[in-house]
């Protein structure tokens, strides 16, 4: 089934879109008024990391708990679910480890403005290949919002080549949502690939979708998201040519959760108990 590769290759698909050139020390802005005098506080670096939890961790602590074959047979919900989320988890942080560092970086340098109104942090950056890239991300103070862009150029290339940019976004003046738009990069051009929309009302509050925004490509309107509602988690992929939904969902306390795609269980949802055992789903209809 699309549904259960194109998790992963959304995933992938990002990660080849970024081909090129840790956790947010900053603070959200307290103030509801922008200030044009003071350069605008950086985006949280968790605006592009998905945090799986407990299941990201992969279960390292979760898989040594199987013990047998025959567990394995009484767990096999909470393992399905945790295998697919794992390997998302993965392409997922491959995918994204470089514009995170890349951006992460401006962290510890210091704006200067310009006189047009916006901030402009600029400074070196070494690219997974282990090349010296420029990086300048510009950051300018719209009203109530904050429009980004962070462009690129690899100072070591073989060709003299002029910067490109990378992606470029908005955030609101409190800091808290906001979303990145990705190019796709090839021969100098520019196309938009991936866009991500990002919210972060508080830790136990969250979420971050992205989708492919690159018009003829075959995960076209494909999108992949991670919510965060108190101690509930929630991954769910839409397949955008088959009109089709799949989620795992999971309690960050219990443990327990519940997993439905197309390819496991005829369709059905499937669950398990804070034990990971197998269970019966409750009826939700009455």
């Amino acid at each position: 089934m699309k549904a259960r590769t194109s998790i992963l290759g959304l995933a992938i698909a990002l990660a080849f879109a970024l081909t090129g050139c840790s956790e947010d020390t900053s603070t959200i802005n307290p103030t509801d008024e922008p200030n044009a005098q003071e350069a605008p506080a950086l985006p949280p670096v968790e605006s592009m990391q998905f945090n799986f939890g407990m299941m990201a961790s992969g279960g390292n602590q979760g898989m040594s708990t199987i013990q047998s074959a025959e567990e394995t047979q009484t767990k096999r919900n909470w393992f399905n679910a945790l295998v697919r989320v794992t390997v998302v988890d993965l392409a997922i942080r491959t995918a994204l480890v470089p514009p995170t560092l890349a951006f992460a970086a401006a962290l510890s340098e210091d704006p200067v403005p310009q006189e047009d109104g916006s901030w402009l942090w600029v400074y070196h950056w070494n690219n997974p290949e282990g090349h010296d890239c420029e990086i300048r991300l510009l950051g300018r103070i719209d009203g109530h919002d904050v429009d980004w862009e962070l462009s690129v150029k690899d100072l070591e290339a073989m060709l003299e080549s002029e910067p490109v940019v990378w992606f470029y976004g908005q955030t609101n003046i409190v800091n808290d949502s906001g979303y990145w738009v990705f190019n796709h990069v090839e021969d100098g051009n520019e196309e938009e690939f991936i866009r991500i929309d990002w919210s972060v009302e508080a830790n136990d509050q969250r979420s971050l979708v992205f989708a492919n925004i690159r018009e003829g490509h075959e995960e076209f309107g494909d999108e992949l998201s991670y919510t965060v509602d108190g101690t509930i988690f929630t991954m769910n992929f839409y397949d955008a040519s088959e009109n089709l939904n799949a989620d795992i969902t999971w309690d960050e306390v219990t443990g327990a959760g519940s997993i439905q795609v197309p390819d496991y269980n005829d369709g059905e949802r499937a669950c398990w108990d804070e034990d990971q055992d197998d269970i019966e789903c409750p009826d939700t209809t009455s």
